[in-house]
């Protein structure tokens, strides 16, 4: 789906992009039922050798009649940086949803087990397995806060009010992603029975909108 550059300043970049509803786009002839219009900002701020990286994305619903929406991003970085080995920490998470081909069984979580409890303090993800898991954010956590360290070399904190992440890891490969979204997989087929999945119905002209702030720092 072609996007167009829109914005452009000395520190944001506005891309737009408009689907007209039944287009198809990508190898398998993928469609939407619904026309809508898609926009996402990139603004940047250095301080003091502090680099802070803010990305809000948005979809409006262009046509009748109402549709559902989700929308997120899947950042993903190295998992080594001038030599140092990638360990994560992640706090706000609430539960985690138990998954069949990578889709929920249901609409339900189940609490976070020990292996893929990444709060508390550094971890480092399994070499010997994949981590491609569905969390929520903790009901009692304004925002869920990802740190990210390369020894001393170099940290990331990640932050958003998103109400649902995952966490992908295929240890055979060089880089792992943590994705900020307003919905679990398969959300559109299971909001019918459990709303919590966060599959947002717009009306025409309403607009889904969601943003993280990466915060960079390096030494």
């Amino acid at each position: 789906m072609p996007w167009s550059l829109t914005g452009r300043t000395e520190d944001t970049l506005v891309l737009e992009t408009d689907y007209k509803a039944g287009t198809k786009y990508g190898p398998r002839g993928l469609s939407w039922p619904g026309s809508f219009h898609g926009r996402v900002v990139y603004k940047l701020a250095i301080t003091a050798g502090v680099t802070t990286l803010t990305v809000t994305t948005a979809v409006t619903h262009t046509s009748a009649p109402p549709l559902p929406y989700g929308t997120g991003t899947h950042p993903y970085f190295a998992r080594q940086w001038r030599g140092h080995g990638a360990q994560i920490q992640v706090e706000g998470l609430g539960g985690v949803y138990e998954l069949d081909n990578c889709l929920p069984r249901s609409g339900e979580t189940v609490p976070i087990p020990e292996a893929l409890d990444f709060s508390g303090t550094a971890h480092t993800f399994p070499t010997d397995s994949t981590v491609d898991d569905i969390f929520i954010r903790d009901p009692s956590a304004e925002t869920v806060s990802v740190a990210i360290t390369y020894g001393d070399a170099m940290s990331l904190t990640l932050e958003s009010q998103a109400p649902h992440w995952v966490l992908y890891s295929p240890p055979a490969q060089p880089y792992f992603a943590v994705e900020p979204v307003t919905n679990c997989n398969d959300a559109f087929n299971l909001c019918h029975d459990t709303p919590a999945v966060n599959a947002v119905t717009l009306a025409e002209g309403e607009t889904l909108s969601l943003s993280y702030t990466m915060t960079i720092e390096t030494k």
